[in-house]
């Protein structure tokens, strides 16, 4: 038995089996991997009933009436049993038959999963299936309400299990609490007392999941899609660098070569430079010896100027002296008498000392 039909079937017990000593039947209750009457009140008259004798078998069933008297069960329970049965319409109203007036039916069936033959696989339940079965029990005189009903979410397992609650009574009453209360995230859930479906859904959790796999089928094909595009322009753009890449090699090989030039232009510069400097060092030795000679001769020169400086004053000296002279000997031209004057030819050289003695 499946994870979830075990916690329904915990809950069903604990809502719903109250009393001293309540007797349970179980429909369908061979022990395959669990069974219910671990979950039962331990004080319960619990009797199993099966087809074929085995685990948790206490009556086998021959033919289709059941070996009880009407009115004589507290409860019954049936787990995963009425998806193999050829016409579980009519089990229901065996089971309507043995429930005691006030009594309750807890129906555990799946509502989706893959084939299972026990020996037979025949149907499967969707929300309405448990009006329908009270309607058909109403039909043939068994006062069955139904209670609540609801989809349980999958936990562990594939199944989403249709749980069904009926009261044998005319006027079913509202318990204190539902089975559901239990199972927050059921689907299509309906309740005594309430109008409608509470968490309606159209769709079955394994067709959702179905659905839902297919929409993300279709991003990853998009996506796929859209790699491959992707792919597509990176072989492209691949081969557009491959392109580039070899331009680049090129032009880095001709870059090395023009870097090979450079390097031995540049040991040819410096080796120039070297002999340049060299040059630049004996050319400022012979500007600093011309420096120094022209330094020489300036102040050679400077000496001369000095000397040339005195003899242009002592000229002056003369000139003057050579001027105040010549106004002396204008005035002694002057005079009317000649021996004052007598120097002044003599210095001229009027005359000779001969003819100036003649004159005498």
């Amino acid at each position: 038995m499946h994870d979830t039909a075990m916690a329904a079937g915990a809950a069903f017990f604990e809502a719903y089996v109250a009393g001293a000593r309540p007797r349970i039947l179980d429909v369908g209750s061979m022990n395959v991997n669990g069974s219910l009457r671990s979950l039962a009140p331990k004080d319960a008259d619990y009797v199993g009933l099966d087809l074929e004798p085995g685990p948790g078998v206490d009556v086998v069933l021959e033919g289709t009436t059941y070996p009880f008297e009407a009115d004589s069960f507290d409860a019954c329970v049936s787990v995963s049993c009425l998806e193999h049965d050829a016409a579980f319409w009519d089990t229901f109203l065996e089971i309507a038959r043995v429930t005691r007036p006030g009594g309750y039916v807890f129906l555990d069936v799946p509502s989706n999963g893959p084939y299972h033959a026990y020996p037979h696989d025949n149907w499967r339940f969707y929300p309405d299936a448990g009006l329908a079965l009270a309607r058909w029990a109403l039909r043939a005189g068994q006062p069955m309400r139904l209670v609540e009903s609801g989809t349980l979410r999958r936990r562990n397992d594939v199944w989403n299990d249709l749980v069904m609650v009926f009261q044998k009574s005319a006027e079913p009453v509202t318990p204190g609490r539902f089975l559901l209360d239990a199972f927050p995230d059921a689907t299509n859930v309906r309740r005594l007392g309430q109008e409608g479906l509470i968490n309606p859904t159209a769709e079955t959790e394994d067709i959702a999941l179905l659905a839902a796999e297919g929409r993300r089928a279709a991003l990853i094909e998009e996506s796929l899609r859209e790699a491959h595009a992707a792919l597509t322009g990176a072989e492209k753009a691949g081969e557009d660098m491959k392109a580039r890449h070899a331009e680049a090699c090129e032009r880095a090989t001709r870059l090395e070569a023009s870097l090979r030039e450079a390097h031995a232009a540049l040991a040819g510069v410096e080796e120039a430079g070297s002999g340049m400097k060299a040059r630049h060092a004996q050319e400022r030795q012979r500007m600093a010896e011309e420096l120094a000679a022209v330094t020489a001769r300036l102040a050679a020169k400077e000496v001369e100027a000095g000397a040339l400086a005195q003899q242009v004053a002592r000229m002056a000296e003369l000139e003057a002296e050579h001027t105040l002279t010549r106004e002396r000997l204008a005035l002694i031209e002057q005079s009317r008498s000649w021996r004052l004057t007598r120097p002044l030819r003599r210095m001229r050289g009027w005359f000779s000392p001969d003819a100036e003695g003649a004159r005498e």
